[in-house]
């Protein structure tokens, strides 16, 4: 993935990110307070721009997906099945290979992990 900053190309990966109380109003505190409490939201610690993360559809499916091979093997162990276990082992197999094949892609390798978030004050 690409962990530069869309604004000053500067790259963030493994860098530390500062958060700012800049995001959607979470809640207000009523008077005499009168506050309002943002979100938190990442901002690049070289030019300030706020970011949030770019999620690639290939995360999304492998979340949704990911856990299907540990809940048949689970399922496995508690029916003692040979078969379901080595189905559940296939499954995580091929699962796996399809994932190091589709991160090794540059279509996942240039996609960009952070986008600017848009302020709305």
């Amino acid at each position: 993935m690409n962990y530069h900053c869309p604004n000053c190309k500067t790259n963030l990966k493994n860098r530390y990110m500062p958060m700012k109380g800049i995001g959607d109003a979470l809640f207000t505190i009523p008077l005499p307070i009168n506050k309002t409490i943002r979100k938190r939201i990442a901002v690049c610690p070289e030019c300030g721009t706020p970011l949030i993360i770019n999620v690639h559809p290939f995360d999304e499916v492998l979340i949704q997906w990911g856990t299907l091979p540990l809940v048949i093997f689970l399922g496995g162990i508690f029916i003692e099945s040979l078969a379901v276990k080595v189905l559940a082992g296939l499954i995580l197999f091929l699962g796996f290979g399809w994932s190091v094949w589709v991160i090794t892609r540059p279509a996942y390798r240039n996609w960009k992990y952070w986008r600017v978030y848009n302020v709305q004050l």
